[in-house]
């Protein structure tokens, strides 16, 4: 039966009644059908979705669990993944050291104005004035600076390093700092620097546009420069420091006296660098002689290591000088920071706290004559193998100073455990702090030979460290 009645007329054909309900109720399980389908496959999505979800949720919760437990060397590897390494965990034992010598430490009569800090080569920081907040620090900056540069590049002895070709940027560079009446050293185009001359500039008349040079002659780029030397912060364990360049200009590139103190006795650590800190004058092309803003140098065995000023740090200044100590040389550095009258008065507080320091400083070896501080036991063989420092422990320090250890474990290569382990193998590091913060590290070292792991085994490493003595 056909659904629609023709009209003879003039307009168009009408559809029936009848016609146009069956095709309603068609229309309408059309859409019913299309309906469910996009609900099938919203369902499937919605499925898929938690299911992502919550793989990724397993999979953080199973690394957060075996970040927090780290009794495992490993987990199982592929046999065919390259690169792979093992961490040793932690020691169980937090060795403490105690009081290093009986007694009090020596009163030192840090200034009523600023911020300022003592440390020792080798034994971090000893002592710091009551106020101790991230203030900014100017050139002190250029410490991080040439530490970089020279970590990046480094040089031996007298050589002078790679040669730098410098631009008709760094020529207008120099033009700006001139105007703007930041400390600089003239720069031409075409002419070619070393990279020791590069340092002395940076570090003797403190040459800001100097500092923008090497920093993206590491880095590439300020900013990437910038990032490196936070990261560097945070990896020396400077909690209070944070760098906004790479010469101290800015406002915001700020520390404390502690954190500078102990950063410049690791920068004096390389010979290179102490050299120049220690130089009064240099001869230098285009500029003739530069001469070294620190005015402590010189005085009272003062060899370095580096000034600073601007209108929002006041003066600031680090300093260093050898001490004997038990027959030892130990260099020590003063810190100061927030001094409103200048260089000139920040010399002398530091040489005031360097004297009061020195007054009662010796020599400590909280372990006495013993190297053995624990045992290690791999979870590959039924061995165990004592674990001890390279030598007696011996640092600078004071009376009632009190020192912790904390014993943190090596990256141990594949090949090392399927070789097994020998004697004089570095297995974990002793992590040395005092009150005051992070002193110094060592390495602890296995003291005798572990078997290899079987073969098949490296997938089920596990190891641990027991009995710690302190």
């Amino acid at each position: 039966m056909p659904d629609q009645t023709t009209y003879r007329g003039a307009g168009p054909s009408r559809p029936s009644p009848a016609g146009e309900l069956a095709r309603h109720l068609e229309a309408r399980r059309r859409q019913e059908r299309a309906l469910r389908r996009a609900q099938a496959r919203e369902g499937r999505r919605r499925k898929a979705a938690f299911g992502a979800l919550a793989l990724v949720t397993a999979v953080a919760l199973g690394l957060s669990f075996a970040g927090r437990g780290q009794r495992a060397l490993a987990n199982r590897p592929s046999p065919a993944r390259r690169g792979w390494s093992v961490a040793a965990p932690l020691l169980r034992a937090t060795p403490l050291l105690g009081a290093v010598t009986a007694g009090r430490p020596p009163s030192i009569g840090f200034p009523k104005m600023g911020e300022s800090a003592v440390a020792f080569g080798g034994s971090g920081v000893v002592a710091e004035s009551a106020r101790q907040k991230p203030v900014p620090i100017a050139s002190l900056t250029k410490i991080m600076t040439a530490y970089l540069v020279l970590k990046a590049h480094p040089l031996v002895g007298d050589e002078p390093g790679p040669t730098l070709r410098l631009t008709a940027a760094d020529h207008q560079a120099w033009i700006v700092a001139s105007e703007r009446g930041n400390s600089n050293v003239e720069i031409v185009r075409g002419e070619r620097l070393t990279e020791r001359q590069l340092l002395e500039a940076l570090l003797i008349p403190s040459a800001d546009n100097v500092a923008d040079i090497l920093g993206r002659w590491v880095s590439g780029s300020d900013k990437a420069f910038v990032s490196l030397m936070n990261q560097t912060a945070r990896q020396l364990g400077l909690a209070h420091t944070h760098y906004a360049d790479d010469s101290g200009v800015s406002q915001h590139s700020v520390s404390t006296p502690a954190d500078q103190a102990y950063l410049a006795s690791i920068a004096m650590e390389n010979p290179v660098f102490r050299s120049i800190v220690a130089l009064p004058e240099v001869a230098f092309p285009v500029m003739g002689y530069i001469w070294n803003y620190n005015p402590a140098l010189g005085l009272d065995g003062i060899i370095g290591v580096k000034s600073g000023f601007t209108p929002q740090a006041a003066g600031c200044l680090v300093t260093a000088a050898w001490h004997l100590v038990g027959g030892r040389k130990v260099l020590e550095v003063a810190a100061v920071t927030g001094q409103r009258f200048g260089l000139w008065q920040a010399a002398q507080v530091d040489e005031a706290l360097m004297k009061a320091a020195s007054a009662d400083v010796r020599l400590v070896a909280p372990f006495g004559s013993r190297r053995l501080i624990g045992r290690l036991i791999a979870g590959w063989t039924r061995q165990s193998a004592p674990v001890g420092l390279a030598s007696a422990l011996r640092f600078a320090g004071w009376g009632g100073l009190r020192y912790r250890g904390r014993i943190v474990g090596a990256a141990l290569d594949r090949r090392e455990i399927a070789r097994g382990l020998r004697p004089g193998d570095q297995v974990a590091t002793l992590v040395v702090s005092d009150q005051f913060g992070p002193a110094f590290s060592v390495p602890l070292l296995l003291e005798k030979a572990l078997r290899p792991a079987p073969p098949g085994s490296l997938g089920r490493l596990s190891g641990r460290v027991v009995r710690v003595a302190g």
